[in-house]
């Protein structure tokens, strides 16, 4: 299995189960809401909580430095956790209860936090994948600026023949007499080397 395929996985379990959290801790929200003596708002209520949660821990992970997104995330969870404890002890006086009514908020704030941050890794992993398939292609050098050495240039168009000493010396920027002696000193610097191999 892909790091993709690992990942998009764990993303849409973490998604399903925040969505059984939120539904659980709704419920119960909503319960508390209608024992306070709301009408009709009591189901949006426990929205107004839960959904602070997942706003908040999407503002946190977005804006880890941001005071603002921290305080939204943490007063949402204290409401959503206190909320859920209150409703288990009046509706059946037991701390087992208890337990049991604060595993939703906090596994809604849990399980949102991890698909903020499986969301955020699946799209780095993306944008690598699509990195490595499609490599940027450096620019050739320049070398247009690139000094060209003139009696390298003068030998060359001697070598390959058919070009005036004087077309020669016109191109590289000297006088026809300093490309004949370019020639003849290339001549003796052959020269030794063409008698050490017919020696040997």
């Amino acid at each position: 299995m892909s790091i993709s395929t690992a990942l998009t996985t764990a993303r849409r379990g973490t998604v399903f189960l925040s969505l059984v959290c939120f539904a659980i801790s709704y419920i119960a929200l909503a319960d508390l809401a209608r024992i306070a003596g709301l009408g009709p708002e009591a189901y949006l209520w426990p929205i107004m909580v839960d959904g602070t949660i997942v706003i908040g821990t999407v503002s946190v992970v977005a804006l880890s430095q941001s005071r603002g997104a921290w305080s939204l995330l943490i007063a949402g969870a204290i409401v959503s956790i206190a909320g859920n404890a209150v409703h288990a002890w009046i509706t059946h006086h037991s701390w087992i209860s208890v337990g049991v009514a604060l595993t939703p908020p906090i596994f809604l704030l849990w399980t949102t936090s991890v698909t903020v941050e499986l969301g955020r890794r699946a799209e780095d992993t993306d944008q690598k994948a699509d990195q490595d398939e499609h490599p940027e292609i450096p620019d050739p050098p320049d070398t247009s600026q690139m000094e060209i050495d003139p009696r390298s240039r003068a030998l060359e168009l001697i070598a390959a023949g058919g070009v005036p000493f004087r077309e020669i010396a016109r191109r590289v920027g000297v006088d026809d007499r300093t490309v004949r002696r370019w020639r003849d000193d290339a001549k003796q610097e052959t020269e030794p080397e063409s008698l050490v191999g017919v020696a040997t």
